[in-house]
């Protein structure tokens, strides 16, 4: 009988939650009501990076929010702020078809998927309240309304919390403001993607816009079709025989306040907290511990609330939860009060210390200039309580990490206090509305307020819908969280993909600091794109990237054949045009300039030679035969060169024949996908790396044909500090974004890079930075070169030496990333190569061939047996 009764009192206990949940229904697609007549409405905020930022503009970022809070004050408005830290798992979809980068992604996603990180999402809930003054809602419960009376004024209130919407909306722009809404959802087979990369169908919940970007090809449209695209989208669901259900983001979203976990929330004829309750929360007679149960586990939790702080109040004060390192929901609301209700509380605060003979002074002035600002209008005044729900798998875990939190609070100088007794009413008061079950409300203003609550968060990039689709690859942060890296820089709430925004991209690091192995993950990663990709490298540090990924290699050396034969070109105008230039370079190489005389030589030449002679015939020593060499005149004390003479030394038996005058033209671009370019003997000799970039430029360039393409240059700015390539950094890497193309600069060295005065245009037009540790970093190069912020600097040199360490920057927001390939040892021989190793690779290759399936593994298998310690 007794187990009986337990079973009743639990099942009472369970139906007995509805009544701790004030939500109804929904009155607009946005807003909510509640039983007691208050409205509220959702946004869910991406946050804005902080870690950019020095305090004088953190402080601006405050004043700009008082700001709008002063304007929409009012005793109906009242917010409730949430931000709720939780594992995620998610990782960039992928499919790659080469060996190395399957393999290497496969082995990259289990890092994240074993050791999941943390993601915080940040929440306002904008309320509107129907009957803020206690003593009229009292009495209002003895009035009688008609119903019409009901309607008019819930359409009155309902105009004033979107006027509400609206002004928090804009004026939350730089947050990523995401309204909360309904939506639909089709029940329909889905591309899933498992742990291991590989690509399957299941039936599942999708939304309905994302079925119709997919099967909106099968569905033709007229015209003169009168319907939204959503209706026509559900009329074609409905072809399909797939009916469509209606969901609620809010309602989910505060669900998961009720039961800790996500959970689709429909729109059904019940109320919703009715069908909110989905797990049963359990509280021990004695505080301090709660349990979730659901179907599947049981968690706990514990509570820690604010208690007292000191009054001085910093931006993000509490900013130091964001990268906690436990699953955690911040919860904190503020109430606004009437300015004569805010007033009074003040002047009887003030009146309460000076009757008590408090000798706190200086409280008491405090207080004084509080009502004066207050009166003045610059600031709102309300009621606030803050708290911290932790969560563990164990009672013992959960109140290790409530001692955790106890601590991070203790260190940013607010007093905390673990919930005990009350911890009941503490969990419910986490839901938006639920004014009764707040612990300690206590007064506060709208600045103290935002300080606590200050919207902040690490940069997260954007893990879909990039111009390219999903993110190239992903990172760690400093804060637990994932970084979702891409070259371009766009909006995260708009889907890009196939847009050509800005992706060029620069990467700076030291000797040692991983700068060649981040770049080979980088392309490794941006196989599932099927780039074209070109490396110009130094050191031979790429090779072994290029190459295990089915690319072509070509280690350029001094003095030795090159393969190169411009002439051999197809005579297209372009080549044509691009072909005299060349000549006439390789003529003013001496010092003496091409003249108009000279220049028509030399078009004569080119022209006869491209036009006249079959491809094979064509090459440079041919071309000086179709230029006049006249003899010198005999009584001219300092002759001028012929264009003939000039040319010489570029053919066969000259100095630098080796560049040019080979019988074949062996740079076949139309082969591979992937070609790498070692130029490192030619970066600091001028008269060589000149002709030699502007041909590889041409030929690169031509590449491009709308497909994405990717283009790297180590140590970018020597080969591009001839005045030649002026023009092409300010037109050329135009051209590339516009032919989805774009280019990723690298330099150890970046005080000499910024000398260069291409390398600063070419930063300019860069969307992303990364910057390796660089303890010797000097203010002149990141702060007036690179344009960092002093506390972008900051970070950049804090940064320890071989801590694989980076920090990013995009879009005016940054964060640091970390490079962790523990476990990594066989791929990071491949990433990281060099001279040596790179001639081991042709070893290799000449036994078992260039198939990277067939030489990876002996390169490996080689280079361990060489490099093992005897």
């Amino acid at each position: 009988m007794s187990a009986e009764i337990a079973t009743r009192k639990e099942l009472d206990a369970e139906k007995a939650i509805s009544s701790f949940i004030p939500y109804t229904r929904h009155v607009t697609d946005t807003i909510l009501g509640t039983a007691a007549g208050d409205l509220l409405t959702v946004f869910k905020l991406s946050g804005r990076s902080h870690l950019s930022a020095d305090y004088e503009t953190l402080m601006n970022w405050v004043r700009d929010l008082n700001t709008v809070f002063k304007g929409a004050a009012s005793d109906h408005l009242a917010l409730w702020t949430h931000m709720v830290r939780r594992r995620v798992t998610e990782y960039p979809q992928a499919h790659y078809d080469n060996t190395f980068c399957a393999q290497f992604d496969m082995k990259y996603r289990a890092m994240f998927t074993e050791k999941s990180l943390m993601v915080n999402e940040l929440y306002l809930t904008v309320i509107h309240r129907a009957m803020p003054d206690k003593t009229l809602a009292l009495l209002a419960k003895f009035e009688k309304q008609s119903t019409r009376e009901k309607v008019e004024r819930q359409q009155s209130a309902v105009k004033d919390l979107e006027e509400l919407q609206r002004l928090f909306f804009s004026s939350l722009k730089r947050y990523g403001p995401e309204v909360l809404s309904t939506y639909k959802c089709v029940h329909a087979l889905t591309d899933v993607t498992a742990d291991d990369g590989t690509v399957h169908q299941e039936e599942q919940r999708i939304e309905l816009a994302d079925w119709w970007e997919r099967e909106r090809p099968r569905f033709p449209r007229k015209p003169d079709d009168g319907r939204s695209e959503l209706e026509f989208a559900e009329a074609a669901a409905a072809a399909d025989n797939l009916p469509v259900y209606l969901y609620s983001r809010p309602a989910e979203f505060l669900a998961r306040l009720v039961n800790g976990e996500q959970l689709p929330m429909p729109v059904t004829f019940a109320h919703f907290r009715e069908t909110m309750p989905q797990n049963r929360i359990n509280f021990s007679s004695w505080g301090e511990l709660g349990e979730i149960r659901t179907p599947t586990r049981t968690r706990f939790f514990g509570m820690v609330e604010v208690f007292d702080y000191e009054k001085r109040t910093e931006p993000g004060h509490l900013n130091t939860f964001l990268k906690a390192p436990y699953e955690c929901v911040l919860t904190q609301s503020f109430s606004l009060l009437s300015r004569h209700a805010a007033r009074g509380q003040l002047e009887r605060h003030r009146q309460h210390l000076v009757d008590s003979n408090d000798p706190s002074s200086d409280q008491v002035n405090q207080l004084t200039v509080a009502l004066d600002q207050l009166m003045a209008g610059e600031f709102a005044f309300g009621e606030h309580h803050a708290t911290l729900t932790v969560f563990g798998d164990t009672p013992a875990e959960t109140r290790d990490l409530m001692e955790k939190a106890r601590s991070a609070f203790f260190d940013v100088a607010i007093v905390p206090q673990v919930v005990g007794l009350a911890l009941e009413a503490a969990y419910w008061a986490q839901l938006p509305c639920n004014w009764k079950y707040r612990p300690r409300p206590a007064p506060i203003s709208s600045q103290n307020f935002l300080s606590f609550s200050s919207l902040h968060n690490y940069m997260a990039g954007k893990p879909a819908g990039n111009p390219w689709g999903p993110a190239v690859t992903m990172f760690k942060t400093d804060a637990g969280t994932p970084l979702y890296f891409n070259f371009h820089a766009t909006d995260p709430d708009e889907d890009n993909e196939g847009d050509r925004p800005a992706g060029h991209t620069i990467v700076t690091g030291m000797t040692g600091q991983g700068k060649t192995v981040l770049l080979g993950i980088l392309l490794a990663q941006a196989g599932k794109f099927r780039p074209s990709v070109v490396v110009f490298d130094k050191d031979r540090g790429m090779q072994g990237t290029v190459m295990a990924m089915g690319g072509k290699y070509f280690p350029l050396a001094m003095g030795q054949a090159t393969g190169m034969n411009p002439l051999q070109l197809d005579p297209r105008p372009e080549n044509i045009i691009f072909l005299k230039a060349l000549i006439k370079q390789l003529a003013e190489s001496s010092g003496d300039p091409v003249n108009h005389n000279d220049e028509v030589e030399i078009s004569r030449a080119i022209d006869t030679v491209m036009f006249r002679l079959d491809k094979p015939l064509r090459r440079l020593s041919l071309l000086l035969q179709n230029l006049p060499n006249p003899m010198p005149d005999p009584n001219d004390p300092n002759p001028r060169p012929t264009v003939h003479a000039r040319l010489l030394k570029w053919a066969e038996g000259g100095e630098y024949g080796w560049l040019f005058d080979n019988e074949t033209d062996d740079i076949d671009l139309t082969r591979y996908r992937l070609y790498g370019f070692d130029y490192t003997d030619f970066l600091d000799v001028p008269i060589i790396r000149t002709p030699i970039m502007m041909y590889l430029m041409h030929r690169t360039d031509a590449m491009l044909n709308g497909q994405p393409f990717i283009k790297v240059m180590d140590e970018f700015w020597k080969p591009l500090e001839d005045a030649i390539f002026v023009k092409w950094s300010k037109d050329g890497l135009k051209t590339i974004r516009k032919e989805n193309g774009l280019l990723v600069f690298a330099t150890q060295e970046p005080g000499d890079a910024l000398e260069s005065p291409i390398a600063r245009t070419i930063i300019q037009q860069c969307a992303t930075q990364i910057f390796l540790p660089n303890p010797m970093a000097s203010r002149a190069d990141y702060v007036e070169g690179f344009k960092l912020t002093d506390a972008e600097f900051d970070l950049v040199k804090s940064l320890p030496q071989d801590s694989r360490k980076f920090v990013i920057k995009q879009g005016g927001c940054c964060a640091v990333g970390t490079i962790n390939l523990v476990g990594f040892g066989d791929e990071l021989l491949v990433l990281s190569c060099s001279p040596d190793r790179a001639e081991i690779i042709e070893g290799v290759i000449a036994d078992v061939g260039d198939d990277p399936d067939r030489w990876v593994p002996a390169f490996v298998s080689r280079v361990k047996t060489k490099e093992k310690p005897q």
